[in-house]
């Protein structure tokens, strides 16, 4: 839902193109708003310049496991206490999406994150005057609207419990988080009474990614007994068992855990490969994104979402 005051700045730096939402009253959302809205072409070149850089930093072969987690429709948590640091790798796991994918982007302002497909289906600017309460209705009206996947610019409350509710329903999420936690001790800071997160919806998180000015640090997978993705773990609060894997560490992947990786997994189901075929699918995506890195912003976003969801 864009709200009045928020579309009145957002007014002023973007171009409205097109009547395109049918029945939003529906959703709540006002008449003066009911459009879909997009960056002016020299914002969206200067944010895809800033995007592109900052993925330079990222070795090649890590950016192909976080885009093979997004087309296998892993829900993914980036954690970092640099704000702006979040907002970039979100920025770059939006362009990784597949074009066709209807989006809900809930971001607090209209240039929180960078995107630029025209089939970004719907923006939710709350600004400054956002509540937790309006966030987490934006959260449940994602699901009204059938998303193909919730991307929320910072869990910083409540709104972390309909996010997992969510992602138990079927729809994927990515979003942020700024703390510092990693295995364990991050579920146990999502399940707090800050966070809300419940115990049956938990097992939902299959990725954190943690990040600093200079890149992806780390990532770890998280696989879940209750889901049968492991047979043993570590004994949660709920019964339930996890297993953590660390797949990249120190910003390069972990090469004798890639194959075994839940990502390799999950998109071989996804697209009925095997673990030989999935692997090799890895390594075309990271000769795509290393011959794209120093390309025209342009040519990165034309060359990752073209390439679609599957090989």
């Amino acid at each position: 839902m864009i709200n009045h005051a928020s579309y009145l700045n957002a007014e002023r730096k973007l171009r409205l193109v097109g009547l395109l939402l049918k029945g939003a009253d529906r959703y709540g959302v006002p008449r003066a708003a009911q459009r879909y809205i997009y960056r002016n072409t020299d914002t969206t070149l200067l944010r895809a310049a800033d995007v592109a850089g900052y993925a330079k930093r990222i070795d090649a072969g890590v950016l192909a496991i976080l885009w093979m987690a997004i087309s296998a429709k892993m829900n993914l948590l980036v954690v970092s206490q640099d704000d702006a640091a979040r907002a970039m790798l979100l920025s770059i796991a939006i362009t990784f999406a597949h074009r066709i994918e209807q989006l809900h982007i809930i971001a607090s302002s209209p240039e929180s994150l960078w995107f630029s497909d025209m089939s970004r289906n719907t923006i939710s600017i709350y600004g400054k005057w956002h509540s937790q309460g309006r966030v987490v209705r934006q959260v449940d009206r994602s699901m009204e609207l059938h998303s193909d996947r919730i991307v929320l610019e910072k869990v910083s409350g409540g709104e972390a419990k309909m996010l997992f509710a969510a992602a138990s329903s079927g729809v994927p999420f990515m979003s942020s988080i700024r703390a510092v936690e990693s295995g364990k001790a991050l579920i146990e800071k999502l399940t707090s009474r800050q966070f809300k997160v419940a115990d049956d919806s938990i097992n939902e998180l299959d990725m954190a990614i943690s990040i600093d000015g200079s890149g992806i640090m780390e990532m770890t997978e998280f696989g879940w007994l209750s889901r049968a993705e492991v047979v043993a773990g570590e004994v949660m609060r709920n019964g339930d068992s996890l297993r953590t894997c660390k797949i990249v560490e120190g910003g390069k992947p972990v090469a004798h855990a890639i194959p075994e990786s839940k990502t390799i997994r999950a998109f071989g189901l996804l697209n009925g490969l095997s673990v030989r075929y999935s692997m090799i699918e890895l390594s075309a995506r990271r000769d795509v994104i290393a011959g794209t890195l120093d390309a025209d912003p342009r040519k990165w976003r034309d060359a990752l979402s073209s390439r679609g969801s599957g090989p």
